[in-house]
């Protein structure tokens, strides 16, 4: 068996929080965005490819196109592509700074002028190195074995600290992979237990097939209330499964 790509995107957008896309015709770009005239562009000082590198984010934009990746050393998943796309349109996502060096991306934060501070994503010469060949889309398959390898390789790049949290992530990445199969339940087995070992809030997996993976950092009220009451009630804690359905 083999997984989807849809589930790679999912690892991404959990970890990096950005929606995972898939591609989309110029058909569907132009329905999304209002319509377009025909050979509309944007203008040169957009075009070009842009990283935002502490994110894993890269836009690379043509006279009117744009095609977004996320990407780590060895992985890079094509997350959406828009054909005939107007400065304007580019304009409700991204904002160019006055020197034309950097874009920020305001979509998700706020406004151009008010919200959280934006992320940058500074004009490079080339795609990352990722990106240049063997781009991963939506159609892509890949084993389960190499989808928890593209997992650990995001999150060995861009998890926050592990020193913060005790875990030596190297070692535990090799011990939960090694019980990986062809059985999709042992991949969403591994990645849970590396969540439950990192006890971090802010991880989650939404797979292809709608399986949520999240473990909640710290417990809260609802997880109170349910302790209170198994201890009132002379029941273990946490809850067996046959407890929680009697």
């Amino acid at each position: 068996m083999r997984g989807s790509i849809s589930i790679t995107c999912a690892v991404l957008s959990a970890l990096l929080l950005t929606a995972c896309g898939s591609n989309n015709s110029k058909e569907q770009a132009n329905q999304n965005n209002g319509g377009n005239p025909s050979g509309s562009t944007i203008s040169a000082a957009y075009q070009g490819i842009w990283v935002a590198s502490g994110y894993a984010d890269v836009l690379e934009v043509t006279h009117n196109s744009v095609n977004y990746y996320k990407y780590s050393s060895d992985y890079c998943v094509l997350q959406a592509s828009f054909d005939g796309i107007t400065t304007a349109e580019l304009n409700r996502s991204v904002s160019l700074n006055e020197d034309e060096t950097a874009l920020r991306w305001i979509a998700g934060y706020g406004t151009d002028t008010f919200g959280a501070p934006a992320r940058e994503l500074s004009k490079e010469s080339a795609l990352p190195a990722s990106c240049q060949s063997g781009v991963l889309t939506e159609s892509s398959s890949l084993s389960n074995q190499e989808l928890f390898a593209l997992y650990n390789q995001i999150m060995q790049e861009y998890y926050v600290d592990f020193d913060r949290v005790d875990v030596d992530w190297p070692q535990l990445a090799y011990n939960l992979s090694l019980p990986v199969t062809n059985d999709i339940n042992t991949l969403y087995e591994a990645i849970y237990s590396s969540y439950v070992a990192l006890q971090d809030g802010h991880n989650s997996m939404t797979a292809a097939d709608g399986t949520l993976i999240k473990v909640l950092g710290k417990q809260n009220h609802t997880m109170d209330l349910i302790e209170e009451y198994a201890l009132d009630n002379s029941l273990s804690y946490p809850l067996q499964a046959n407890e929680l359905s009697a």
